[in-house]
């Protein structure tokens, strides 16, 4: 279990998570037919993490994250994407993942509030 504080502007403990994605047989079967040519193919693990990559749309979130911190240069990078990883989140999602939050007044660089799907 670890803690952010405060001094993130958004106050949370999180748990461990011990989701894991699942992954289809056919899942594995179509990301394994599309291997470059030359490669013997990717292993299941790298099958695994690229479905869950794109599943989540994670490379436009971490390229999202690296823009924020690029132009806002804040002086601790860490606490900084913590917070906008957290303000990115919806309550309820951070209440499923095991976080406690505590909203603050919004800072300098946080991304715009979202509602909450209807």
């Amino acid at each position: 279990r670890s803690h952010f504080g405060s001094s993130s502007g958004v106050g949370f403990k999180a748990m461990e998570d011990t989701t894991k994605a699942k992954i289809t047989s056919q899942e594995l079967a179509d990301v394994a037919s599309v291997t470059k040519p030359g490669r013997k193919g990717y292993s299941k693990v790298q099958i695994q993490a690229k479905l869950l990559a794109e599943q989540h749309d994670l490379d436009v979130l971490v390229e999202q994250m690296m823009n924020h911190v690029l132009h806002w240069r804040p002086d601790n990078p860490k606490v900084f994407l913590a917070r906008w990883l957290a303000l990115n989140c919806t309550d309820e999602q951070l209440r499923e993942m095991g976080c406690e939050v505590q909203r603050q007044p919004r800072q300098k660089g946080d991304p715009k509030e979202r509602k909450p799907p209807a």
